[in-house]
This record gives structure tokens, C-alpha cells and sequence, in this order.
């Protein structure tokens, strides 16, 4: 959705996209550390999120660039 609007919609769009990966990324944690979700498939799945939280991260720097 972000990529395809302007503006402030644009920033809201990618702070949601922030706050939900956290909350995924706080439950698997939850999950792993209660023993529902074993060491091999906690690490398959942290990997990718982490790597999709730097590109939010990046993407969220980039709209709060004053030089663009």
C-alpha cells in the first residue's frame, strides 16, 4: 500500500507496517520461549524479519530525509 500512495499516507502506511512486524516478531518470541516453537524453526523465521525490519527502517529514514 505505501509504495503506492504520496505524502504523509505514505509515512502511516510504513509506521503500521513497523508496529505489526513487531508485534509478530514479540509473539514468536513468546512462542519460542514457552517451547511452542522449537530453536530450528524460531531461527528460519527471525532471519527474514529482521531483514524485513532493516528495509522498514531504511524506507521510514528515507521519508524523514528533509533533503528529499
Amino acid at each position: 500500500m505505501a509504495r503506492y500512495t504520496k505524502g504523509e499516507q505514505k509515512s502511516l502506511y510504513i509506521k503500521t507496517a513497523g508496529a505489526k512486524l513487531n508485534l509478530l516478531q514479540f509473539l514468536i518470541q513468546v512462542a519460542w520461549e514457552i517451547k511452542a516453537l522449537d530453536t530450528k524453526k524460531f531461527s528460519t523465521l527471525v532471519k527474514p524479519l529482521n531483514e524485513i525490519g532493516n528495509m522498514i527502517g531504511g524506507w521510514q529514514r528515507y521519508l524523514e530525509t528533509p533533503s528529499r
